[in-house]
């Protein structure tokens, strides 16, 4: 499982930082590089990630919540898909959390949105001369997302490598809990099909270590705990500051729990469907 460190503000000094750790890499959101004032992205020079495997995030959760929309148009985002060797685009979705989609009706509507968007900006892409996105799932429960599934597959046929949306902030137990849509997805999709989880706690990274659809996760939950504990701090401590250095202890330490949570032994799952398949095949 590769695991994909979220990076703020001052790329350089975080990418640094990651390029320290073993065999990790950066993801970093579109919304990072826009210019708000001007309505134009930055394009990212040659050498601000130091080197290490960078992904483009389209930040559609942070556009839906703040704004109910992309404050940029489709050529904007594909073109700065285009200026970086990313390891991977995620294609621009429309997510299905509680604070956004209200009803079933509104996740309904947010399914069809997202595959009629990933349609959009293939052929965008494919204009400006700019590697396919990568498709991302949207739903709710497990179910929708195999809906989401179909309606890509109508167009187009799922890639090696799909992004599950809108699993940030769920359990990982219960009917639509992480495992839940995994298992799900799993006893369906084509078999060269695995899976990025966006956003996931390290819990659920470890809990899911070893699955063979899981290929990575990303995270920036190590820059949220730091800034938590900075501000029980701040006030009581003279002079204390949540600086880059104070931060940046927090992304070491963040990755070293993970890291050994991934190393140690996968837990015990029941076989799935395809995974039952795919034994009895042999």
């Amino acid at each position: 499982m590769k695991i994909y460190l979220g990076i703020p503000a001052s790329f350089t000094s975080f990418a640094r930082v990651i390029a320290e750790l073993s065999g990790s890499a950066g993801l970093v959101s579109a919304n990072a590089f826009f210019n708000h004032r001007t309505g134009r992205f930055r394009i990212p020079a040659p050498d601000l990630f130091c080197g290490i495997p960078m992904a483009l995030d389209s930040a559609g959760f942070v556009a839906m919540v703040r704004y109910w929309f992309y404050r940029w148009n489709l050529d904007q985002y594909v073109a700065l898909a285009g200026a970086y060797p990313w390891d991977w685009w995620a294609a621009p979705d429309f997510c299905c959390e509680r604070e956004v989609a209200h009803d079933r009706t509104e996740v309904k509507a947010r399914i069809h949105a997202t595959a009629a968007k990933l349609a959009w900006t293939q052929l965008v892409a494919r204009d400006m001369g700019v590697k396919p996105c990568m498709p991302v799932l949207q739903g709710w429960r497990p179910d929708d997302y195999l809906r989401c599934a179909d309606l890509i597959e109508q167009f187009s046929p799922l890639p090696n490598l799909v992004g599950l949306g809108s699993i940030c902030r769920r359990h990982l137990a219960g009917p639509d809990g992480v495992i839940a849509v995994v298992d799900r997805l799993d006893a369906v999709l084509p078999v060269h099909v695995r899976f990025h989880l966006f956003g996931v706690k390290g819990a659920v990274a470890v809990a899911l270590r070893g699955h063979h659809r899981v290929s990575s996760i990303d995270s920036q939950a190590w820059d949220a705990a730091a800034r938590r504990e900075a501000t029980k701090v701040r006030g009581k401590v003279d002079g204390f500051s949540c600086d880059l250095a104070y931060r940046s202890a927090h992304l070491r330490a963040f990755h070293g729990e993970l890291h050994n949570g991934l190393s140690a032994a996968p837990p015990h799952r029941p076989p799935t469907q395809t995974a039952m398949f795919l034994e009895a095949a042999q």
